[in-house]
């Protein structure tokens, strides 16, 4: 299954969308790729959707992606991750938070942007 990473730029937000089967190396590169458009954008609030995103990381491939998350996306006001329910096992968004990250998972798109567009 090809991976792909798609982009959609708001006024006051970046959405980046994940979809396919993604190790390790694709899940910190769409990471990486999120935080340089916010930074060369001057955006403060981010979401990234892996509701279409096949995965087998183990507990500490998701730990490290919270710490990678937490590290590269630090400065951001907020960050929302829509996230299919049978692939949520909260353990990179609770490393992230512990870390310091404003990050909140969501099951729809539509919550994590209502979120993101909060004064919250």
């Amino acid at each position: 299954m090809m991976f792909t990473l798609s982009v959609e730029r708001g006024r006051d937000r970046i959405l980046v969308v994940l979809s396919g089967h993604a190790a390790l190396a694709e899940l910190l590169s769409g990471i990486d790729f999120l935080a340089q458009l916010c930074r060369r954008g001057g955006i403060d609030k981010a979401m990234l959707d892996l509701m279409a995103i096949d995965h087998d990381l183990s507990q500490q491939e998701l730990e490290d992606i919270g710490r990678y998350m937490a590290q590269t996306l630090a400065g951001l006001a907020k960050v929302g991750v829509a996230v299919a329910t049978d692939q949520h096992r909260g353990i990179a968004a609770a490393q992230a938070r512990d870390m310091g990250l404003n990050l909140r998972p969501f099951h729809t798109i539509a919550e994590a942007e209502a979120w993101l567009m909060s004064a919250d």
